[in-house]
């Protein structure tokens, strides 16, 4: 599944960037800085847009949120999976219960990974920003200033979910195999290139 929020990563410099012609491309950056991996010795399978990894997995040395090969900086993360059922039947206590985690390590490109956190950060400030007017609407008995104070609050939800990697397990198999999903489609393409190069 791909991120609908980060196709803006697809242009290195934005995408609003006009090349300079006189200037050495991103493509040649790149070409320089690519790191080499051997598929057939890697700690995954693909199966459509998804990866099937265990836990303790260590992902290409590619950028999960644009496919670039350079400047990637790694982040282990232990993603976690309930079954729905178990949420609509018990609520959190049961899914808690059938609870199952995945311990990866995935590389992202220092720019996007900058450019992520500066997105949760002020959806955390935008958040308490919002707590503080949506009381202060309460306190005054101003419907107005309490809207506002909804807004701000939509805007920071917004910020915080565009700030996220997206990573998500869709499956499992017997807590072993996980089905991890939310890679960029250029991830996909490079990756698919190096596994047919094997």
């Amino acid at each position: 599944m791909s991120n609908w929020y980060a196709e803006e990563f697809d242009n290195p410099k934005g995408p609003n960037h006009e090349s300079n012609p006189f200037a050495a491309g991103d493509a040649w950056q790149e070409n320089q800085n690519v790191v080499n991996f051997d598929a057939s010795q890697s700690e995954f399978r693909l199966e459509g847009k998804e990866l099937v990894v265990t836990s303790g997995s260590s992902l290409p040395p590619i950028c999960i949120k644009s496919g670039r090969t350079y400047q990637l900086t790694p982040v282990t993360v232990t993603l976690t999976y309930s079954p729905p059922w178990a949420f609509l039947i018990g609520g959190v206590v049961l899914a808690l219960v059938f609870q199952k985690k995945c311990s990866i390590t995935y590389f992202i490109n220092s720019e996007i990974a900058a450019a992520l956190r500066k997105r949760r950060l002020f959806g955390v400030i935008g958040i308490c920003l919002a707590v503080a007017v949506l009381v202060a609407a309460g306190l005054a008995e101003q419907p107005v200033v309490g809207i506002i104070g909804f807004l701000l609050a939509l805007a920071s939800l917004i910020l915080l979910i565009r700030g996220a990697t997206g990573l998500s397990i869709s499956q499992h198999e017997d807590g072993t195999e996980f089905w991890i999903r939310g890679f960029h489609k250029t991830f996909f393409e490079r990756l698919e290139t190096a596994v047919e190069a094997t």
